[in-house]
């Protein structure tokens, strides 16, 4: 009886580190602009509602896709996840997440993702405008094929925080971030045989 209850302890740790590297990925993947990796995050049928967005996964990809060339920084930054299993293949979980963005203009563009996530009053003459979203994500995750994955999530807005942004340049001895496969944690993932050319 003890080995059994050790057996399905153990497997939902499992459960649970599975669903947690799943929202983890999310960040990853957006921050980095890696879309490839962004759909194993969800089920392909899977639904986000993303407040500027609602609707499937090829859509909001390509949403992102288009919204994020205005983005020339990003960091979501996580807290809580809590998780509660409706039975074993179901669950719900609740992450806190702070996402820092910079926006910039891009030429040619038109500015319409900027006004979506700033607001329509916003003055963007000023660009490049730093704003800070904390937000929840409420995902409801399944379990197919032995895989976790969200079926469904729902983008809890909790602020939004518009900051002056700061454009005293950083020393360019320094490791700057990249939002692509040139970023230094490619350059590692690469180097230890991680990934190849990409």
């Amino acid at each position: 009886m003890v080995e059994v209850a050790q057996k399905n302890s153990d497997a939902r740790l499992e459960d649970r580190f599975q669903i947690e590297q799943a929202i983890r990925c999310w960040a990853r993947a957006v921050d980095r602009r890696d879309w490839d990796l962004l759909s194993e995050v969800f089920h392909p049928d899977a639904i986000d509602n993303h407040g500027m967005y609602n609707g499937d996964i090829e859509g909001l990809i390509a949403w992102l896709k288009d919204r994020h060339r205005a983005i020339s920084m990003s960091m979501h930054v996580l807290g809580n996840i809590y998780i509660e299993f409706a039975n074993s293949d179901v669950a719900v979980s609740e992450s806190y997440v702070v996402a820092y963005q910079r926006y910039n203009t891009v030429p040619g563009e038109d500015q319409t993702h900027i006004f979506s996530a700033l607001g329509k009053h916003v003055d963007i003459t000023q660009l490049p405008i730093d704003v800070v979203m904390p937000a929840r994500y409420v995902d409801e995750f399944e379990n197919r094929n032995g895989a976790w994955r969200i079926a469904q999530r729902t983008t809890v807005f909790e602020g939004r925080y518009i900051l002056n942004s700061d454009q005293t340049p950083l020393d360019p001895t320094w490791t700057i971030g990249q939002r692509d496969n040139t970023d230094a944690l490619y350059t590692a993932r690469r180097r230890v045989g991680l990934i190849t050319a990409r």
